[in-house]
């Protein structure tokens, strides 16, 4: 790292990274990382809660015949992967609206 790379301050932690590393929202990798990480768990936990409802009511309202199973499979799959992907939007701009803690590393 050169001595005229600029370098600018993180919206979140406010600790000085090179000016190539800020997001254009002005957040640090490492800040940005850590909302990512907890926007997954989030979507994982909404996609997964769907679809285990879906696969009860599936099961024990629509009782699918032995052709229909896999359709029914792959839809449940197909919701899981939609709420899973519009929950971790949605967690991931919530969380950076309200900021995360700053890292401990340096």
């Amino acid at each position: 790292m050169s001595d005229s790379e600029e370098r600018r301050a993180c919206a979140n932690c406010g600790r000085e990274v090179p000016a190539t590393e800020i997001d254009p929202e002005g957040w640090c990798g490492s800040c940005r990382r850590e909302v990512v990480r907890r926007a997954t768990i989030i979507a994982h936990l909404l996609g997964g809660l769907a679809a285990v409802a879906g696969g009860a009511w599936i099961v024990m309202g629509v009782q699918p015949g032995p052709r229909f199973v896999l359709v029914w499979i792959v839809l449940v799959g197909v919701v899981y992967f939609f709420l899973f992907k519009l929950g971790r939007r949605v967690a991931f701009e919530a969380i950076r609206a309200r900021g995360v803690r700053p890292s401990k590393e340096d």
